[in-house]
């Protein structure tokens, strides 16, 4: 039997002990439950809070089953590879906790009584008696506060991070199709957005234009829109030839995606939306999950653990939310556009119309790339000159 059974039945709050209080926890939500489910107020066993409302610990395991069911026991087969021994890799179940999701409260590290209240709350699945009940063979057994944890699949079974670097060596071929990692219903859930028609935004080149009286203009309507078919290079969020425009939200922004040199002309354009757009938006965190309220159908539990899922989606769209906002270099080669190229094939894919995505050279700028030209009318453009390059390194 697992030691982190998923299905437990409600217990009773008149036998399952010892006693915590709200204090215990830093997680709202916890807080909150605890406040709620309180039938009395006193001295907390763990955090020794006075006059706190105060619950049994066993109250709670039947909250922890979904968060519990993210770790397992380290052992020789799911260890870290490479590791000098197998016995020893992992950490504390409270560490891998506290670490990922903050739900213990400062003080209980701080005095070291962490690892007590999570040794209540999982061994509160059975009473005293049910424990001494059990034969000596039986399955059933206590946590052991000793015993090292890893993050449950990140090392030996399948898992969502494993299907999406398949699917970006096998992209092209008619092995997958896009949209096999990432459901359109998942990408709406995490990271949806609008920018609606009318909003103006941003799209810089480098140089400018000489008119017929030897004057230095900016470029213009389809000069400083999508290069032509023959100019457009590999990006991160296109393949070569592929038509697409690489804006910015604000004039600082597309500027600064120039990378220019003091001393140089950038001409930049207004681009006024002709429609409103669905977009995927990486610059808004996904929503927290929730590993106290999470649903686990019974069905899916034969199959897939949903809220690790949920858990390496969030995971996975920040990694890409990352790569896809690293300026690109000289020194570039294709492979390095290989996954946010396939992200953007995936989101062509669902039907969305582009993607947001924080700038790498301008702080607090966000960056737009829309996959359909003709939905930026291209307006009026300004000529800048470059006084001022700021570099800071470390």
């Amino acid at each position: 039997m697992d030691p982190f059974l998923l299905t437990p039945p409600e217990p009773d709050t008149s036998r399952y002990g010892p006693k915590c209080c709200k204090e215990c926890f830093q997680h709202p939500w916890l807080r909150d439950f605890v406040q709620r489910k309180s039938l009395e107020v006193g001295e907390c066993e763990f955090c020794e809070e006075s006059g706190s409302p105060l619950i049994n610990v066993g109250v709670l395991y039947p909250q922890f089953i979904n968060l519990l069911s993210l770790y397992e026991p380290v052992s020789p087969d799911n260890t870290n590879y490479g590791a000098d021994n197998a016995w020893k890799a992992g950490e504390p179940l409270d560490f891998l906790i506290q670490d990922q999701w903050d739900i213990f409260a400062e003080r209980l590290d701080l005095n070291g009584t962490t690892i007590n209240l999570l040794e209540a709350i999982i061994d509160a699945r059975l009473t005293g008696e049910e424990w001494n009940a059990l034969s000596y063979d039986s399955d059933e057994r206590r946590f052991d506060r000793d015993e090292l944890y890893t993050y449950r699949r990140m090392f030996w079974d399948w898992s969502r991070q494993d299907e999406w670097v398949e699917y970006i060596w096998d992209r092209g071929t008619n092995k997958v199709e896009p949209g096999q990692v990432i459901s359109k219903a998942e990408l709406e859930r995490v990271s949806i957005g609008t920018i609606h028609s009318g909003q103006i935004l941003y799209r810089a080149r480098k140089g400018y234009e000489v008119d017929s009286l030897g004057q230095r203009q900016p470029y213009t309507g389809t000069a400083i829109g999508a290069p032509p078919a023959d100019k457009r290079p590999a990006g991160r969020a296109n393949v070569e030839g592929q038509a697409v425009l690489y804006c910015a939200d604000q004039f600082a922004t597309a500027v600064a995606e120039t990378r220019p040199a003091r001393g140089l002309a950038v001409s930049v354009a207004e681009l006024r939306l002709t429609r409103d757009l669905r977009i995927i938006d990486l610059v808004q965190a996904p929503p927290p999950v929730n590993p106290f309220v999470f649903q686990i159908p019974e069905d899916e539990l034969r199959f897939r653990n949903v809220l690790l899922d949920e858990v390496e989606l969030i995971r996975l769209m920040r990694e890409i939310s990352v790569k896809l906002s690293l300026p690109l270099s000289r020194d570039d080669t294709p492979g390095d556009y290989k996954q946010t190229q396939a992200f953007a094939d995936m989101v062509r894919y669902h039907g969305f119309d582009g993607i947001r995505y924080t700038s790498a050279l301008q702080p607090n700028g966000t960056n737009v790339v829309l996959y359909n030209v003709d939905d930026a009318e291209i307006l009026n453009s300004k000529l800048v000159h470059i006084k001022e390059v700021n570099i800071s390194y470390e």
